[in-house]
């Protein structure tokens, strides 16, 4: 069996994780790409990004960015939705 782990944005983050100004979430994201996932050396082999709403929130709008800019200097593929 293959597993394939995924890094990205909690489609309900908390207030914590959506003050996380722009370069912290990108480095987030590429970190566990790169180096692995929680201190682990399991790398992340896409990335998932949701939006809550029709319009995104400042918060949604960055972790968008944020994901997209990882996964430009990455080349791993991101996933998006809306609810």
């Amino acid at each position: 069996m293959q597993i394939a782990p995924w890094t990205g944005q909690h489609f309900f983050a908390g207030e914590s994780h959506n003050a996380q100004t722009f370069e912290r979430s990108r480095s987030c994201l590429s970190g566990e790409i790169a180096q692995g996932i929680d201190d682990t050396d399991i790398k992340a082999s896409a990335i998932k990004i949701a939006a809550r709403s029709a319009a995104m929130t400042p918060a949604e709008e960055k972790a968008f960015k944020a994901a997209a800019r990882a996964s430009k200097a990455t080349g791993i593929p991101v996933e998006a939705h809306t609810n």
